[in-house]
């Protein structure tokens, strides 16, 4: 066999295995939305995972950012969320109803991770301003009331940190 043939051969493999990869490329993304739908939250995220890791430059890479990040907020894991939307925002070519959830979804994660009334705030403040950040751009009109809704609790959880703190002074007598 010459050089051809044999350069040949390897192009007609590496094609055929290509497309087999990308077929189960799909059907993982495919798998991973499933389980996120049916609430296998865990399942999902080491789906997308595989898919962001596997396939980086499949057209199911971008939206596993999205998804992944779906995943941890459902977790419970707002700091990784936001880390995963906001990666997916970066991304030169995305799904526009996506990048808007991604915003308002990274305003959800902000708002769980304000502390409880009794521990420190600025977590809280630092969630304020954030959320103020979102609610001033033009694409997150349709988000307006729910955001208000979300800073104005943000807002009666500082005041409530207030005034408990100032009855404690008062039980004090300073």
């Amino acid at each position: 066999m010459t050089k051809n043939h044999i350069c040949l051969i390897f192009i007609i493999l590496f094609s055929c295995t290509s497309l087999q990869f990308d077929d189960s490329t799909a059907s993982v993304f495919n798998s991973g939305k499933n389980s996120l739908a049916e609430g296998k939250y865990n399942r999902a995220m080491g789906e997308f995972e595989f898919v962001i890791l596997n396939s980086p430059l499949s057209p199911y890479a971008d939206d596993s950012f999205f998804y992944l990040g779906e995943s941890k907020y459902y977790l419970e894991k707002y700091g990784e969320a936001i880390l995963e939307y906001k990666r997916y925002l970066k991304l030169p070519v995305r799904n526009a109803t996506l990048s808007k959830k991604s915003e308002f979804m990274i305003c959800k994660s902000w708002f769980y991770l304000s502390n409880d009334v009794m521990k420190d705030q600025t977590e809280t403040k630092i969630a304020i301003d954030k959320l103020q950040y979102y609610i001033e751009k033009e694409s997150m009109e349709e988000y307006t009331k729910e955001i208000n809704k979300m800073i104005l609790s943000l807002r009666n959880k500082l005041a409530k940190k207030d005034f408990q703190t100032a009855m404690l002074y008062l039980k004090l007598e300073k």
